[in-house]
């Protein structure tokens, strides 16, 4: 609308909620589910389809953590078309507890898992000649 000026709004952080029951819901991670929480994604792969008559609910589960999705393909004239968004089913312990600190709000947080993450991989030293 013509004359009308733009208002700015502050957007405030949310409560950072309790540090400490997020570290004790970490503590019982095991090295698959630190991995997605430190990549901040999963790894998505087939594991079941079920077949509905007309449409076929697909679900996926992640390699690593082996939380599992689930979508509804329907068939079109041309093959199959995702008529739903994917609707995750996590395992028990997964979530974050209620009141827990969000990762992605701390970052010393997600220092330790990207840490954690990369450090259970193979390492190789590597002696490029530079003297530290």
């Amino acid at each position: 609308m013509p004359g009308k000026a733009l208002q700015l709004v502050s957007i405030e952080e949310a409560p950072p909620g309790d540090l400490e029951l997020t570290r004790e819901a970490m503590a019982s991670w095991k090295e698959g589910q630190r991995r997605c929480r430190a990549r901040r994604r999963h790894n998505w792969g087939p594991f079941t389809v079920y077949v509905h008559g007309s449409w076929y609910e697909v679900v996926e589960q992640c390699s690593h953590c082996r939380n599992r999705r689930a979508a509804e393909y329907v068939k079109t004239p041309r093959g199959l078309r995702k008529a739903t968004n994917w609707k995750a089913d996590y395992r028990e312990g997964y979530l974050l507890p209620k009141g827990a600190t969000p990762l992605r709000w701390d970052e010393g947080l997600m220092d330790e898992l990207t840490e954690s993450d990369i450090l259970t991989r193979k390492l190789v030293e590597v002696d490029d000649g530079d003297a530290d």
